[in-house]
């Protein structure tokens, strides 16, 4: 099935890339997120380790919109913020069909994405509004 996350046995899948293996590939990059910044620590508690990782791997991809590189801890705030305003099983699907399919797309984007997907999810009755992100039915697997 084409554009799957897959969650088992340690391994986060985002297609056929495997998010690990992308962040250890890329090892030598840094992803500023500035754990030391209580806002940006604070936003990101709601994610799980899995979920962080892929997270990790979507501002790889948004660094490499960046003529610099680099992608500020004010940007990251930006984002993290506007992404509190959605279910974590949203977010994590429109971060996951970014990754896949539109690298070179700036984090605006998956804004775009972000919306599209909770309207879906919305409609057919699979938004888990006001669930933690483990409590998400269907998290570990989803199609995008």
């Amino acid at each position: 099935m084409k554009g799957v996350v897959t969650i088992s046995d340690g391994r986060v899948l985002i297609g056929n890339i495997d998010a690990l293996e992308f962040l250890k590939e890329n090892a030598g990059r840094e992803v500023e997120l500035n754990v030391h910044n209580d806002d940006i620590e604070r936003l990101l508690k709601r994610y799980s380790r899995e979920q962080r990782d892929i997270i990790d791997a979507y501002w790889l991809v948004i660094k490499d919109t960046r003529k610099t590189g680099n992608v500020a801890d004010s940007v990251i705030q930006k984002e993290l913020e506007y992404w509190s305003r959605f279910p974590v099983n949203v977010v994590m699907k429109a971060i996951a069909i970014h990754i896949a399919r539109y690298r070179g797309k700036k984090e605006d984007y998956t804004r775009g994405i972000m919306r599209r997907v909770n309207e879906e999810m919305s409609a057919d009755g699979s938004n888990q509004k006001g669930k933690r992100s483990d409590d998400a039915a269907g998290y570990g697997r989803f199609a995008i």
